[in-house]
């Protein structure tokens, strides 16, 4: 993708949108791009891309990235087809994968992503069993992005979530799609 498309997917022109990254030694480590916008008068923060290059990964960039974000009261959106973003997610807003409530996404996904200033977010198809579609390809939390991108790394990253003995909460990842997750933000003392 070139960096003008990056640019229009995951900073829309208009939007109050976040870019943050994490240099080691001049070297980029990671990085987290989001929208911010409200919705229902919660704020809310779509994050269009997470990302730690391979060799700083389990050092607490996507927690320290994550963090960074949050705010009181706040909501986090995620569509990714790599389980590590996710969980992070999971980790940093929620209970972590173990204590997963999808009742928000269940509940606000097509409504929230519509009103997503983030164009493909908007646009995307929902789809999977949380959603009361009949599935045969064991998705239960997903969307058609239109993002037609190699899962195979993804996939081994979802064999090593699954050999650690977590049990994934999202299903399984068709082609074409990415995983869905919304998380109403745990309050955090400061």
């Amino acid at each position: 993708m070139s960096p003008r498309k990056l640019e229009e997917q995951v900073l829309p022109s208009g939007a109050n949108n976040i870019y943050i990254r994490v240099l080691i030694d001049n070297d980029l480590a990671g990085n987290v791009f989001g929208t911010r916008w409200v919705y229902e008068g919660r704020g809310m923060v779509w994050i269009t891309q997470l990302c730690v290059s391979y060799r700083y990964r389990n050092q607490g960039i996507a927690k320290r990235l994550l963090e960074t974000l949050r705010e009181k009261e706040c909501g986090f959106g995620i569509l990714s087809s790599h389980p590590f973003a996710i969980l992070a997610v999971l980790r940093v807003f929620g209970r972590g994968p173990e204590d997963v409530n999808l009742e928000m996404t269940r509940d606000h996904a097509r409504s929230l992503m519509a009103s997503c200033p983030v164009t493909y977010v908007s646009e995307a198809k929902i789809r999977g069993a949380l959603f009361g579609d009949e599935v045969d390809d064991g998705s239960i939390s997903c969307a058609d992005t239109g993002f037609w991108v190699d899962h195979t790394e993804p996939l081994e990253a979802l064999n090593v979530v699954r050999e650690k003995g977590i049990t994934w909460p999202l299903g399984e990842l068709p082609d074409g799609c990415e995983f869905l997750v919304l998380i109403k933000a745990k309050v955090v003392g400061h």
